[in-house]
């Protein structure tokens, strides 16, 4: 089925968050900016805004596979990106569905590991297992904390030499006194550097932004790290468009 003015199909699969920051709104509103169509599956309700996170309701497993079952039959994505899940057995689950149907399809996971506005632990590491998990994927993008707590007796070169995935090591969270923010791209035993000036103040939602751009930009048949570059330019705009926590995206 060719999709709306032949823009490629991108699936998002997370969480919904009312307040559009972040999950799926946030990453329909970034894939349509790219001139993709977005298409996706949610795996959890929560109740937020961009300062607060009271709750997230998980959808099960089933449903989860349910969503993404209909679309895979209907729809030849280009690109798909995981974020929220409530448990790794439930993200293998979704891997290996996507995996059976769109094998060659890039697959990107932004690890969710707890909510930036409560600290609330969404996701426990206990039960990753990374040659597992890891296998199919094409990137994950963790920021620094994420990949201390999923991978705490390993330096990235060292976890991506080891797997076929890519690893983005996201520099968000390194020193705020720095003029750049520097994120670190390793593919097997290449390391790639991509900086951009660090603009003032901080969004809701930035993760879910840059992973569904990285997305968008390989579903136009980018590389990975003219995506990943594009994508980090993208969400340093999303950064200065506003002086809120919340974030403005280009119109399509």
């Amino acid at each position: 089925m060719n999709s709306p003015s032949a823009r490629p199909y991108v699936l998002a699969i997370g969480g919904f968050d009312p307040c559009g920051g972040a999950g799926i709104l946030a990453d329909a509103k970034t894939i349509e900016a790219h001139d993709a169509f977005a298409l996706g599956a949610i795996t959890a309700n929560t109740i937020q805004t961009e300062d607060s996170f009271l709750t997230s309701k998980p959808e099960s497993t089933d449903f989860i596979i349910a969503q993404i079952d209909t679309i895979l039959a209907r729809y030849p994505i280009a690109a798909c990106k995981i974020g929220l899940t409530s448990s790794f057995d439930q993200l293998q689950a979704i891997i290996e569905t996507l995996t059976a149907h769109a094998p060659t399809t890039p697959l990107i996971w932004d690890p969710i590991l707890r909510a930036t506005a409560s600290r609330t632990d969404l996701l426990s590491p206990s039960r990753f297992t990374p040659a597992a998990t890891l296998a199919h994927l094409t990137l994950l993008t963790p920021n620094l904390p994420e990949f201390a707590v999923l991978f705490p007796n390993s330096t990235p070169q060292q976890i991506a030499a080891a797997h076929r995935c890519a690893l983005l090591i996201k520099g968000g969270h390194a020193d705020p006194r720095t003029p750049y923010v520097e994120d670190h791209l390793y593919i097997d035993s290449t390391e790639n550097v991509f900086s951009v000036p660090r603009a003032s103040g901080s969004k809701h939602g930035t993760g879910c932004v840059l992973s569904s751009a990285i997305a968008a930009r390989l579903a136009h048949g980018a590389s990975l790290p003219e995506a990943v570059r594009e994508a980090q330019r993208y969400v340093a705009h999303f950064i200065a468009s506003h002086p809120s926590r919340l974030g403005l995206h280009p119109h399509a």
